[in-house]
């Protein structure tokens, strides 16, 4: 053989076991390249999830504060909208006492006696049999147990509420501007910490009525 071929085989032989190795050096280090750029990815994709997965139960848990206190909300101004008058109570639990009208043309106009109160982390109403309360605000809370039963026995609106805190102070829950008007400021938080405040007020829509029965408070 010519010594000329023995130097081309060693040539061609050399080359491709430089291509080899060439190309196995290659094939390792796109492997490693894909391997970063996957778990980069993995990363991102990642976070992202956790990013959105935290929004949604962010948004449920102030959906679900907001849905607590627009229950209360509607349903008191629905009774004071519809009270010849009412009586907001002050301290630990709130109250407030709504003579609600059922017939304004009956004579004498009929009515039925509504409770709202704010105790315990709970906004809680019930219906009663009426009655004088007492003069005194810090006697209404028993009265009103023994005219209407123990307040885990009435309708749950909320839970979740406390009074709100402006400048330090809670506000007081309920007020009345007028004999037939009242207002209502409340924080309604859920399990989450998600707080929502309700302030709203409503003016009854009756027209002056006198005689109503029963007598509420």
């Amino acid at each position: 053989m010519p010594p000329g071929g023995v130097i081309s085989g060693a040539v061609r032989r050399s080359t491709r076991a430089s291509f080899r190795a060439g190309e196995s050096g290659f094939t390792l280090i796109e492997l490693l390249v894909y391997m970063l750029l996957s778990l980069v990815v993995l990363t991102i994709a990642g976070g992202l999830l956790i990013n959105s997965l935290i929004t949604q139960r962010t948004v449920a848990d102030s959906a679900e504060s907001t849905n607590s206190g627009q229950l209360v909300a509607r349903a008191v101004t629905a009774a004071v909208r519809d009270a010849a008058v009412v009586r907001a109570v002050s301290g630990d639990p709130a109250i407030l006492l709504v003579q609600v009208v059922d017939d304004a043309r009956a004579t004498p106009p009929t009515a039925h006696c509504e409770a709202f109160l704010v105790g315990s982390g709970e906004v809680r109403t019930t219906r009663y049999a009426g009655g004088s309360a007492p003069a005194d605000d810090a006697s209404v809370a028993a009265w009103l147990i023994s005219a209407a039963g123990a307040t885990d026995s009435w309708s749950l609106l909320a839970t979740g509420a406390q009074p709100h805190i402006g400048g330090g102070i809670p506000a007081p829950v309920f007020t009345s501007s007028a004999p037939d008007a009242a207002a209502i400021v409340l924080d309604v938080a859920n399990g989450d910490g998600v707080t929502v405040l309700i302030d709203t007020a409503a003016a009854s829509r009756q027209p002056a009525l006198t005689g109503v029965t029963p007598t509420c408070f």
